[in-house]
């Protein structure tokens, strides 16, 4: 599973049976105005879709294909896969060129295995907004679903040009399926994403390290990082491993009823969010943090599919800011980054392999809000 392209809207509108008649005087009027050359009340002067969130003088109502856009991405986010569809495709009706629906509506597609759909969506996208990683990835799957793997091997070569991006566990699935094992024991494991490797003792520290000093480099280049090396609160380090692995525990059961997750993308993510959140409620209140526990603090609020917002907006950046969005696509592209430097660039890598990378950016997520408390 990518990451979706949220529009946060300060309420969910009613729907009651009394306000259908106006607003379907309000679309008419929607509608004279853009064919009199006057830009509707959600697009900025430019012509560019823009939500001026509590700013807007306008009512949030379905006349506004943000309105669909975030309802559709409600249902997605709550593994309603078919309303989201239909609310996404009524976005695209009434917004022909917006692409971060489109790209919600190739999601919703791929989370129902609707392929030929979702590879559709993805390109309308990528055809609106170039680059766009996240429609980019999203379009690599469903090549790879589809069979097309030439296209998607060439894909992962766009990919991987952009910053911060790596398309290493998509090009092992592509390899997988285009060279599929032949097993001769009658008695077989069941396939997992991943598999298990023998326990690492020496150089799982070296590694974890020398990644973590990477990724920090990365977020010094930046902008987001101060600190000259890795600093770190012992009592919090201490417990990444624990963290991480219920983490990755999580997600990969929500990954078995939601097709379209990407579970080690989502467990690499959602460990800097783990780390972000641990430093702040420690400086807030340690003694309830470690009574607590560091994923039972960050969950009892909003459940873990919703780390990453709660994290945000409790630290004060705000999820659905344009500060809460490009810290959040900085973090995704460092997710594949991370990985590839901690297996060294194998295609193939063992659940070890995933934690310790889990690890380097629960560290980065540590620094980064420890940075922003003013700690170096």
């Amino acid at each position: 599973m990518k990451l979706l392209d949220l529009f946060k809207k300060r309420k969910d509108p009613k729907t009651t049976s009394e306000e259908v008649s106006s607003r379907q005087a309000k679309i008419s009027q929607t509608k004279i105005a853009e064919q009199n050359d006057v830009p509707p009340f959600w697009r900025d002067k430019t012509g560019k879709i823009f939500c001026p969130g509590d700013d807007c003088k306008a009512k949030c109502d379905d006349r506004c294909p943000i309105w669909w856009n975030t309802r559709g991405v409600k249902y997605l986010t709550t593994r309603q896969p078919f309303p989201a569809i239909s609310n996404l495709e009524k976005a695209v009706a009434i917004a022909p060129d917006f692409a971060e629906a489109y790209n919600n509506l190739g999601a919703a597609h791929g989370a129902v295995n609707h392929h030929q759909q979702a590879y559709e969506a993805y390109k309308k996208a990528l055809s609106l907004t170039s680059p766009y990683p996240n429609a980019l990835y999203g379009l690599i799957v469903s090549e790879k679903n589809l069979g097309m793997y030439q296209e998607a091997l060439a894909h992962c070569d766009e990919y991987d040009n952009l910053p911060g991006c790596s398309s290493i566990d998509l090009r092992a699935e592509i390899a997988n399926m285009m060279n599929p094992q032949v097993h001769t024991d009658s008695a077989q494991e069941p396939e997992t994403e991943l598999t298990q490797e023998p326990e690492k003792e020496s150089s799982d520290q070296g590694s974890f390290l020398v990644v973590a000093n990477e990724l920090l480099e990365k977020g010094r280049n930046a902008g987001y990082i101060v600190s000259d090396s890795l600093s770190f609160i012992p009592e919090l380090l201490v417990q990444a491993d624990t963290v991480c692995e219920k983490i990755y525990n999580e997600i990969n059961d929500y990954c078995e009823n939601n097709p379209g997750a990407n579970l080690i993308s989502l467990t690499l993510m959602w460990s800097v969010f783990a780390g972000m959140g641990s430093v702040f409620f420690w400086d807030k209140d340690w003694n309830k943090l470690s009574a607590d526990g560091i994923i039972e603090t960050l969950t009892r609020t909003r459940d873990l599919g919703e780390m990453d917002e709660y994290v945000l907006d409790t630290i004060g950046i705000g999820f659905s800011t344009s500060k809460g969005k490009e810290i959040t696509q900085f973090i995704y592209g460092l997710s594949g980054y991370c990985l590839y430097r901690t297996v060294d660039g194998r295609t193939e890598f063992g659940l070890d392999d995933v934690l310790r990378a889990a690890k380097s950016m629960f560290a980065w997520g540590m620094v980064f809000e420890m940075n922003r408390l003013g700690m170096r």
